[in-house]
């Protein structure tokens, strides 16, 4: 990801405190299809989350890997519209961290059901999506915010 936009710090913070994102992808047939994934962000801004390889959506993005990505928080007042190209992480280490970063999400609210409880240990991936496009949105009356604004490119 290549950005200088001064907003960025806030697109990651966005990602972290509202990870649960409405995640797009492309059916084997052309139709749209839309899911909820948990999701986490690096520092680079890639995005992250797992899914079980026996999904509709892991199907799609084995298929065609671009991929649409919509956040907002819980107010409203903040939202992320992003596009990008998904594939597996295969890397070891990145995946145990996308694990402990999605079971520290899960503490943080403590009501969620996360469907890593219902997995098995050897039927899910890690995905990540590397973003291509990304909007900001911020919208708060009280501090006299409205605005969209593109972050990448």
């Amino acid at each position: 990801m290549n950005t200088n936009s001064p907003l960025i710090d806030d697109v990651i913070s966005i990602i972290k405190n509202h990870s649960l994102a409405s995640l797009a992808t492309v059916s084997l047939d052309g139709q749209p299809r839309s899911t909820f994934v948990y999701i986490t962000a690096d520092d680079d801004l890639t995005l992250y989350f797992m899914t079980r390889v026996k999904t509709k959506k892991y199907e799609h993005i084995t298929k065609n890997p671009r991929v649409a990505i919509s956040i907002a928080d819980e107010a409203g007042y903040e939202t992320i519209q992003a596009e990008g190209t998904a594939s597996e992480e295969l890397s070891a280490e990145k995946q145990a961290w996308i694990i402990e970063q999605i079971v520290h999400n899960a503490a943080i609210h403590p009501t969620w059901q996360l469907p890593i409880n219902q997995m098995e240990s050897s039927g899910y991936v890690c995905i990540r999506i590397d973003l291509t496009w990304l909007r900001l949105g911020k919208f708060h009356k009280e501090r006299g915010e409205r605005m969209f604004e593109q972050i990448i490119p």
